[in-house]
């Protein structure tokens, strides 16, 4: 994996990387500076979207995702400089910094929409930090 400098991105970007639920569940999952497996993050994802529990899902389902996160997930946050996504070693690195106070907080997430909002705040507050206002 290569260190990259997050680089400043325009609202709609911003926005257009938090749309997708993988995206947002993947900026949730990883810390700064953690590595984390693909499959770990698969499983994570694949576990939240069926409500079961890890052994019990699908291998399609598993298969799914991982294809969509590797083809178009990571390498979409990793152009942008939100993660270091290495493909070979198949770990990702989130490199984007994260505001703890925001991300702690208690408020509706980047949508505007009640829910967990502490979760939607972390992913939020990753690329705030890097939208060029």
């Amino acid at each position: 994996m290569t260190a990259s400098q997050p680089s400043e991105l325009d609202l709609e970007t911003a926005y257009e990387l938090l749309a997708h639920p993988y995206r947002q569940q993947l900026l949730r999952s990883v810390a700064p500076d953690e590595r984390r497996s693909v499959a770990a993050l698969v499983d994570e994802i694949a576990a939240r979207e069926c409500s079961d529990s890890v052994g019990e899902l699908d291998h399609s389902v598993r298969q799914r995702i991982e294809i969509e996160l590797v083809h178009d997930h990571l390498p979409r946050l990793d152009h942008h400089g939100v993660v270091d996504y290495d493909h070979e070693s198949k770990e990702v690195v989130l490199t984007a910094p994260i505001d703890q106070n925001r991300a702690d907080g208690d408020e509706t997430d980047v949508f505007g929409e009640a829910g967990n909002a502490n979760e939607s705040a972390a992913a939020a507050a990753i690329l705030e930090r890097m939208i060029d206002v």
